[in-house]
């Protein structure tokens, strides 16, 4: 009797040693799966009209119009697609065109090099109606963007444009704001573009 509880004793021990093991191993082959880089940056806007905008850019430079429509169609599937679903063109920029979506008075656009939707450049929301860019601009600072100047240029139609630079300096973000007709603000993101480093005023 005695040298059966001995050996059950021993089993029970080997049986736990065998799976807190295996536990281990397994912990070392699968290390948990890192954060996609689109869930870890947003910026919540609050608006004057008690509305509440929770802005998750796509930064992921390098996928197509695809990845970028199935991504507002699970993360925003309450937001309306413009202009059924088309690319229009940039008034002003020549070879930029946009997929547009929006949201009340929120519109999101993502500029790509053609009609195509080829080559993702910049990701931009543009709200109407003025609200308080300073909690913006305070959010940017908490994800480790470094504001660098204002961007001054007869290019820029803005009242003012100012320009923040992320922590590795691969990524550039910008806010421009208009006064007039109630006020109008975009925040935008893309690629560092070092051509726009020549209209910087460092105020």
């Amino acid at each position: 009797m005695k040298a059966k509880s001995i050996f059950l004793t021993a089993l029970t021990t080997i049986c736990a040693i065998s799976i807190v093991g295996c536990f281990n191993s397994c912990e070392k082959n699968e290390p948990d799966p890192p954060i996609p880089p689109i869930l870890t940056f947003q910026i919540t806007v609050n608006t004057p009209s008690g509305t509440t905008y929770v802005l998750k850019p796509y930064m992921e430079w390098n996928n197509t119009l695809t990845d970028i429509e199935k991504y507002m169609s699970d993360v925003y599937p309450d937001w309306t697609d413009e202009h059924d679903g088309d690319l229009v063109a940039d008034k002003n920029y020549p070879n930029i065109w946009h997929r547009y979506f929006c949201k009340g008075f929120m519109h999101n656009s993502y500029a790509f090099a053609d009609d195509k939707g080829v080559e993702y450049k910049l990701v931009a929301y543009t709200f109407y109606g003025s609200t308080y860019v300073k909690n913006i601009q305070e959010q940017l600072a908490q994800f480790g963007y470094t504001y660098k100047g204002k961007l001054i240029s007869d290019n820029f139609d803005a009242d003012a444009c100012y320009l923040y630079l992320s922590q590795d300096e691969s990524i550039e973000a910008q806010i421009s704001v208009w006064e007039k007709e109630g006020g109008r603000w975009s925040l935008s993101f893309q690629p560092l573009d070092k051509d726009d480093l020549q209209y910087l005023n460092k105020d």
